[in-house]
């Protein structure tokens, strides 16, 4: 109910149309489905490199593109037999393939909630009714709910993490080897997404290491678990080596890149812009972060080894991103880089709601709460990549005016950008922000509030199925939402 409740939410504030990177992936699966590979005789616009072979590839990881081949499959057939009734709303000749697709981060955010929930209380032990609040904060009010609407590869990598580490806290409480199949599945399958996940590949050795030889009296889960990862690993090594020429070379780290990925930048810069900038601070961008903080020491006492082995590797993760010349993330809502770790930080936050137990301090916690879902309302109000295009001209974004004054930062951009939105929505005359070079329909959309059924609507659409479907998904959310309350509270009383 949880998983159903959540991807209800995500798929009715969708935009339905992806202009971000993670549409090169996107590229990868079309050449692929209709060629039959993953290169490219010409350099295709965007993150692409020349391989050894003469063709070109994607410089980011293969991982992103996989899922989506058979969205893509199932797309270019749609489009091949859609009646000539529907191609009038058809501005581009994949546009379903594109709106099918922009799907998929809603799929993936709605299971990283699930699979927190899981580590939780299957792997951690928390009791269902905080394991449930700890879920329903992070699904509603963090960075995960603008990201459930973009294809960039560090949402899925984002859900193998989360995965990979609730598998191997289960399998420590079970002994089931599935659960340790899936957390080296997931944790191969996130390094082939995104190269940075390899940072945690060593603990997470360790801490199936450390649990065969003190619990399990074998190290036969250790052999199967490696034999799984294995293969991932020498993936990566091949693919790193038909793109750049050295195995150990992925091509995010070629020259060409160093203006946003050499680790020449100041780590103190970094720190402050990540956590205390008015422009990209992550507790600014998700509130609720703030909380986990006073829930480490609690977490530190309980799990000690399965602190270790996720709090370590988060913090050397946030280390080598805030040494990152663009250590920003640039065009993203927040600190984009952070967003992988976001569920490894929720693990402390069911301790910190019991830090007090009095009226005020509850009404604290729903005060933050509150203000975290009400960001996260904003974010999927406007297309903040669109803004960053808007905005380019003028400076802001060049000069870093967006990171560092609170006059021009992205979060204050975002709420006037909203608020214009929604009076163009009422019906008031308000002046378009145009990109010129930008999709009409990404035009269209961006001025108003950015979910996919309001812009097949302004395009003429039918009426009538689209509010068909926008009722059944909010009662979806309504219906889930009261059934987890329910359950809340008869675990509260238990």
């Amino acid at each position: 109910m949880l998983w159903a409740c959540l991807l209800a939410f995500y798929g009715l504030v969708n935009s339905g149309l992806d202009v971000t990177e993670g549409m090169e992936s996107y590229l990868v699966a079309q050449q692929f489905i209709s060629h039959g590979s993953i290169a490219f005789p010409f350099k295709p616009e965007g993150n692409f490199v020349g391989g050894i072979d003469g063709r070109f590839y994607n410089a980011h990881e293969l991982g992103n593109a996989i899922p989506l081949l058979p969205t893509v499959f199932i797309g270019n057939m749609i489009t091949q037999r859609v009646n000539q009734r529907f191609r009038q709303y058809l501005d581009e000749s994949d546009r379903i393939t594109k709106f099918l697709v922009s799907f998929h981060p809603c799929v993936y955010i709605a299971v990283t909630i699930l699979f927190l929930f899981l580590l939780l209380h299957k792997g951690l032990g928390i009791a269902l009714d905080k394991s449930i609040l700890t879920s329903l904060a992070y699904g509603f009010g963090s960075m995960l709910v603008p990201y459930s609407r973009m294809l960039w590869e560090g949402v899925l990598a984002t859900t193998c993490l989360t995965a990979s580490y609730c598998g191997a806290f289960i399998f420590r409480r079970t002994g089931s080897l599935l659960w340790l199949s899936i957390s080296g599945f997931t944790i191969g399958f996130g390094i082939i997404t995104r190269i940075t996940l390899v940072l945690f590949l060593p603990f997470l050795a360790y801490y199936i290491a450390a649990i065969c030889a003190t619990e399990r009296r074998s190290y036969r889960p250790v052999l199967q678990w490696m034999s799984i990862v294995a293969p991932f690993i020498l993936w990566q090594l091949f693919y790193n080596y038909i793109r750049t020429g050295k195995p150990w070379l992925p091509a995010v780290a070629l020259p060409q890149y160093a203006e946003n990925n050499a680790l020449d930048g100041s780590l103190l810069i970094g720190l402050v812009g990540m956590f205390l900038s008015p422009g990209k601070s992550v507790f600014l961008f998700s509130p609720i972060t703030l909380f986990c903080l006073l829930g480490i020491k609690s977490f530190k006492r309980e799990h000690p080894l399965e602190f270790l082995i996720s709090w370590i590797p988060l913090c050397i993760y946030v280390l080598v991103h805030a040494k990152l010349r663009n250590w920003s993330g640039d065009w993203g809502w927040g600190p984009r880089y952070l967003l992988i770790i976001l569920p490894i930080t929720a693990l402390a936050l069911p301790y910190a709601f019991c830090v007090r137990s009095n009226h005020w301090w509850k009404a604290l916690v729903g005060i933050i709460i509150a203000t975290s879902v009400f960001i996260q309302v904003v974010s999927v109000l406007i297309n903040w990549h669109y803004r960053y295009s808007f905005l380019l001209p003028s400076g802001r974004v060049r000069h870093n005016a967006v990171i560092w004054t609170m006059k021009n930062s992205q979060f204050v951009d975002a709420m006037s950008a909203a608020y214009k939105n929604l009076r163009r929505i009422f019906g008031v005359k308000e002046p378009l922000d145009v990109v010129p070079e930008a999709d009409p329909v990404n035009v269209l959309a961006s001025n108003t509030a950015n979910f996919w059924w309001l812009t097949l609507m302004h395009m003429g659409f039918p009426r009538l199925p689209l509010l068909g479907c926008v009722t059944f998904l909010s009662l979806s959310v309504l219906m889930g939402l009261i059934y987890l309350m329910g359950v809340c509270k008869h675990a509260e009383t238990e």
